[in-house]
Order: C-alpha cells, then structure tokens, then sequence
C-alpha cells in the first residue's frame, strides 16, 4: 500500500510540475521556433552569423565553438521550454520527490515498529523463548535504519538521473534538426551568401 502510494504521489508531481508545464510550452517554443532560426541567418548588422560561422554551426549539427565563442542552435531552440518548465523542475526534483520519499520512509518505519510491537506482544502472551526476540529487535532496528537511509540514497540517485534526463533535450532537437542543418549546409549561390555575409565599405 505505501509502496503503490509514493508511485501514485511521484507520477503526480512529476505531472504537474514537468509535463503540464512542458505540454504548455511546447507551442510556445514552436511559435518562437522560425524567429529564432531567422535570427542566425539575418545580416550581420541585425545580430546574424557570419556565413562562414553559420555554416559551420549546421555542419557540426547546430553546434559550434568559434572565434565568436560558443553557439547552440538545439540549446536556442530549447530556450522557450527550458525557461517555462525550469521552476517546476527544481520544484519537482529538489522539494517534492525528496518530501514523498521522507513520507513514504516514515510511514515504512511506523508499519516496522508496529509490526514489531504486536509481534513481541503476542511472544509474550505466548511465552516465546527470549533469544528470538533479540534476534527480532536487532532486525526490526537494521531494517528501521535501512529505511531511514532510503530517502538520502534514492535523492541522490534521482539528481544524478535528472541532471542526465535534463542533458538528453537539446541532443534530441538536434537529431530532429538534422536534415534542416544538413540542407543548410549543401546551401550554395551567390544569394545565399550575400544574405550571411556583412556589406563590405
């Protein structure tokens, strides 16, 4: 029952904090998402990339550390649900999943005691020789510490896991990105040129 309860408790906070906000923002990132792509290839005077360093950028996959310093196209267009889903993230992994897990050790603990207290009260009714109920304290007071460590143990798993889950965005988009990176790449003419390439004085 408490182990199907912290699923329940862990599935609807990661819901309501990650998913909900995500599913909200997803749009928003695809309304944004040809702005932000224009933006690359507008002049050099509107803030666009030199030819050459857009170029480059496509051809590694939208990423690239140049004279200009770093620039991730995949991380850019990430931006619009990053920034909606980063509170309910933190909300999530750093407050909620710790507090259920804290809650569902407790409650663990409290079910161990009280088994223990009813199993050494019907020994004593029944008069069961005294070394099994050391053997039962000793036991019940390992497993209660065992499940008092639970939550320590399991957070730091779970930051680990989310730093890496929070890692896999921006790779994803640049696989769904790549046959747009690669057409930009194979660009060729005069025209395209021109558009990337600062007016020369």
């Amino acid at each position: 029952m408490a182990a199907r309860e912290l699923t329940e408790s862990i599935q609807l906070s990661l819901q309501e904090h990650i998913f909900e906000c995500a599913n909200q923002a997803i749009p928003t990132a695809i309304n944004a998402a040809v702005e932000t792509a224009s933006r690359w290839g507008a002049h050099r005077s509107q803030g666009g990339l030199c030819w050459s360093t857009y170029k480059a950028t496509c051809r590694r996959n939208g990423v690239f550390n140049g004279t200009a310093g770093h620039r991730d196209f995949n991380e850019e267009l990430f931006e619009p649900v990053s920034r909606q889903i980063a509170t309910g993230w933190e909300r999530a992994f750093q407050r909620r999943v710790p507090g259920i897990l804290a809650c569902f050790a407790a409650k663990s603990r409290n079910l161990l005691n009280g088994f223990h207290t009813a199993a050494v009260a019907r020994a004593k009714e029944r008069r069961t020789n005294v070394a099994g109920m050391t053997v039962l304290v000793n036991q019940t007071r390992a497993y209660s510490q065992t499940l008092a460590d639970i939550p320590t143990q399991l957070t730091a798993t779970i930051t680990e896991l989310q730093r890496e889950a929070s890692r896999a965005f921006t790779p994803l988009i640049g696989e769904a990105m790549t046959q747009a990176y690669e057409i930009c790449t194979e660009e060729r003419g005069a025209l395209s040129r021109r558009d990337f390439l600062p007016t020369v004085q």
